[in-house]
Order: C-alpha cells, then structure tokens, then sequence
C-alpha cells in the first residue's frame, strides 16, 4: 500500500498519474493513516486522471493555508496545493 511505503521512507507527498479519477472529484482521507487524496481528472474518468497523497503533517500545512486545489482541467492534467508548514516566511 502506498500509505505504508510512505511512512517507512518518510515521504510526506506522493503524485500520481494516470489514475481513475474524474473532474472535480471529492478528497478523501484514508483511514487509519489519515493521509488526505486530492484528485483530478477528466469528465467521466478514465485513466488520464493525477492524484496528490498529504501524510497527516503535510494534510496540516494544506489546511492551514485555508485554500483550495488548482486545478487547470482545460489545458491538461494540472494539480497543484498551496502548503505553509510552521515556521514558513509567508
């Protein structure tokens, strides 16, 4: 699983391409881990979808910045999140 692999090489983020997602699809958190997945992609699915997994310290620096996923759906496969951790210069 990819949480696990995370943790035992102490990866906060992990992107990835060509999943199942579809446009504007919700975030989810997977349990146990609470590791947060923001997904995008294009109507209907497919595999041309990108996903972006946050461990629970990098779920935080999200959460603190209190802003949503970029997403450029129009001109390819874009996803980007805006992360402040503490002790950032803002």
């Amino acid at each position: 699983m990819l949480c696990r692999y995370m943790e035992a090489n102490q990866i906060d983020v992990m992107l990835l391409t060509g999943t199942q997602s579809k446009s504007r699809q919700q975030n989810m958190t997977i349990h146990p881990f609470g590791y947060t997945v923001v997904q995008s992609g294009i109507k209907g699915g497919g595999s041309a979808g990108v996903a972006i997994i946050l461990n629970r310290r990098s779920t935080q620096a999200w959460e603190a910045t209190k802003t949503g996923p970029i997403r450029l759906e129009r001109q390819g496969r874009w996803l980007g999140l805006h992360l402040a951790f503490p002790g950032d210069k803002k």
